[in-house]
């Protein structure tokens, strides 16, 4: 495909806030970075982390609270750079449940009062800070990690940002209950009977990020 054309696609998708075709987007990434500034409008290099914002594409929004990615396709001038990132709104007593990236990240808190932690590996030691606005922390790629709202009033959020575009996540427990067959969890986690395995999964919601802290809402 052509450069000019290519690029034309490109903002044609963003203008209208859809997602670029994989097709183009690799094409793309072949570009020069004065190939696409040539092309990109300065406008194209934003983004709107606010809840508010207008683009929804790229938001999650569950009972517990929210999510906002900054990543491709979505982005499309993020094409080519090692950099992705994404806002989460928390609200009183959430938890973000326990996941991996496959790349290494940082958080940054911009409202609240966090309880942040991540294990490297089996038998690992639990690394873990409280984190208040202003206050950061770096999480290696691969590590177990979570964070908790430890407010049963006020919500929380912070910006984590990645070193990659393509920054994934597992969910550990709706992946064990909702994707590895159930034989290998039952065992696993020491011999659970279909029907003790059943009740679990069925208070486990597929792929919901956050959960909640019941005795932190019960505070007064």
């Amino acid at each position: 495909m052509n450069l000019i054309i290519l690029l034309a696609v490109v903002l044609v998708n963003i203008g209208t806030g859809a997602a670029i075709e994989e097709k183009t987007l690799a094409e793309l990434q072949g570009a020069t970075f004065l190939q696409r500034d040539a092309y990109f409008k300065p406008q194209d290099y934003l983004f709107d982390y606010s809840p508010e914002a207008k683009d929804r594409s790229v938001r999650i929004t569950e009972k517990y609270g929210s999510a906002t990615f900054m990543q491709l396709p979505q982005n499309p001038s993020l094409s080519g750079i090692a950099l992705g990132s994404s806002r989460f709104d928390m609200y009183p007593c959430a938890i973000l449940q326990p996941h991996t990236h496959r790349v290494d990240g940082q958080i940054y808190v911009l409202e609240g009062h966090f309880r942040a932690g991540f294990i490297v590996q089996t038998f690992g030691k639990v690394v873990e800070n409280k984190l208040y606005p202003g206050m950061g922390m770096v999480f290696p790629r691969g590590s177990l990690m979570y964070l908790e709202n430890l407010s049963s009033k006020k919500n929380a959020s912070f910006l984590a940002t990645y070193n990659s575009n393509d920054f994934g996540v597992d969910l550990m427990i709706p992946l064990l209950f909702n994707t590895v067959p159930s034989h290998i969890t039952r065992y696993a986690m020491g011999g659970l009977t279909q029907k003790e395995y059943e009740k679990i999964k069925n208070n486990i919601p597929a792929n919901q990020i956050y959960t909640v802290n019941r005795e932190c809402l019960n505070q007064n």
